[in-house]
C-alpha cells in the first residue's frame, strides 16, 4: 500500500447524514474523502464527521498535523479523554453548550450548509404529486428520538376530521432492538408511505421535498437538523417540535409546536435532552402551514446556510 499525503482531507463514520455532510464539505473545498480508518493516509489538516462517542474518535489522527473534530449530537455526552491536538468543532450553540457541560471548555460552531440549488428530479416529484396527492414529509429515521409516534397521531386526527392528507416517511430503518436505536414501529395506514431512504440518489431525495405540501421535522432532540431547512431551500412551509436547536435556527418562526414535558434519558454515551410535545399541538401546526404556505424559510436560509459556511472549517 502507497502511503496517501492530503493537504486537507475529510472523513466521517458510516451514516447517510454524516455522509452527505461530507460529500457537501467534499466539494465545497475542493478536498478529498478519505477512510477515516485507513493508516495509509495522512496529511496536514483532516476533517473528521461524526457524533461525539469515544469510539468515533478520527482513528488516523496521529497521521495528521492537525484534526478538526466536527461533531453534531443530540444528547449531553458523558466525559471521556480527548487528545490535545485534536481541535473540537460542533455544529450548533446548542451543542456547544452541551460539550461545555460535559467538558469543561466551549468548542467552536460552525453552523452545516446547505445547497441552494439542489439537484431535483423535477418529473419524479410531478409523479408523486399526480400519485400520491397533497402529502406532510419527513426526513430521517424511525428511531425513538425522532418523534414520528406524535407526528402519525397528529396526522390521524387531521384524516379523521376529513383532511385527506397523507404521510410519506422517506426514513431509514434501523433494525437494531437496543435502546440507543430504539426503533418507533410504524402502523399500516393506507395514508402512510415508507420509502427507504438508502436507496434514493440526492436529486430523487430533493424531488419528495420538491413534492410535499408541508415538511414537519417531529424530533424529540435534535443536534442540527439538516432537512428543515433543505425543505426551505424548496419553499415549503415547515412545522418543527420544540427541541432545543430549533429555537435557535428559527428563533420567531411561528410553526415550532409548544413544548409539553422535558424527559432526560441515559444511554450508554451520554443523557438525551427531550422535548415532547402533543400530537394536537402538531395537528394545529401542520393544518395551519397546510393553509398557508406562503410562510416559508427560503431567503433566510439561503442567507444565513449555504455551503460557503464550510469554507470558515478551513481557517479555524
Amino acid at each position: 500500500m502507497i502511503f496517501q499525503f492530503h493537504r486537507y482531507a475529510v472523513s466521517h463514520i458510516p451514516s447517510h447524514s454524516f455522509m452527505r455532510v461530507a460529500n457537501d464539505i467534499s466539494r465545497t473545498l475542493n478536498i478529498p474523502i478519505v477512510d477515516h480508518m485507513n493508516m495509509f493516509v495522512y496529511g496536514d489538516t483532516l476533517i473528521h464527521i461524526s457524533s461525539l462517542i469515544d469510539w468515533q474518535t478520527p482513528f488516523v489522527y496521529p497521521r495528521f498535523r492537525r484534526v478538526l473534530w466536527y461533531v453534531a449530537l443530540e444528547y449531553i455526552p458523558f466525559r471521556f479523554y480527548i487528545p490535545p491536538w485534536i481541535k473540537m468543532v460542533t455544529v450548533s450553540k446548542t451543542c456547544a453548550r452541551w460539550i461545555k457541560q460535559a467538558f469543561g471548555f466551549e468548542p467552536d460552531v460552525v453552523y452545516h450548509g446547505i445547497d441552494t440549488n439542489p439537484p431535483t428530479n423535477i418529473p419524479l416529484a410531478e409523479m408523486l404529486r399526480k400519485h400520491i396527492g397533497d402529502f406532510v414529509l419527513y426526513i430521517g429515521s424511525n428511531i425513538f428520538r425522532k418523534g414520528i409516534g406524535p407526528l402519525i397521531a397528529a396526522m390521524k386526527m387531521l384524516n379523521e376530521e376529513g383532511a385527506k392528507l397523507k404521510l410519506v416517511l422517506v426514513i431509514h430503518q434501523p433494525g437494531e432492538n437496543i435502546k440507543f436505536y430504539r426503533p418507533w414501529p410504524i402502523p399500516r395506514y393506507d395514508w402512510i408511505h415508507v420509502v427507504d431512504i438508502d436507496m434514493l440518489p440526492d436529486e430523487d431525495l430533493h424531488a419528495y421535498y420538491e413534492a410535499c405540501r408541508v415538511y414537519v421535522q417531529p424530533s424529540f432532540a435534535e443536534g442540527f437538523g439538516l432537512p428543515p431547512l433543505e425543505a426551505s431551500i424548496h419553499k415549503k412551509p415547515v412545522v418543527l417540535a420544540p427541541y432545543d436547536v430549533a429555537y435557535e435556527l428559527f428563533k420567531g418562526y411561528r410553526y415550532i409546536v409548544p413544548p409539553k414535558a422535558t424527559i432526560l434519558e441515559p444511554f450508554a454515551h451520554g443523557i438525551f435532552v427531550y422535548r415532547t410535545y402533543s400530537a394536537k399541538d402538531m395537528a394545529n401546526k401542520i393544518w395551519d402551514a397546510y393553509n398557508n404556505p406562503d410562510d416559508h424559510l427560503y431567503d433566510y436560509v439561503a442567507n444565513n446556510f449555504s455551503l460557503d459556511t464550510y469554507r470558515k472549517l478551513l481557517d479555524l
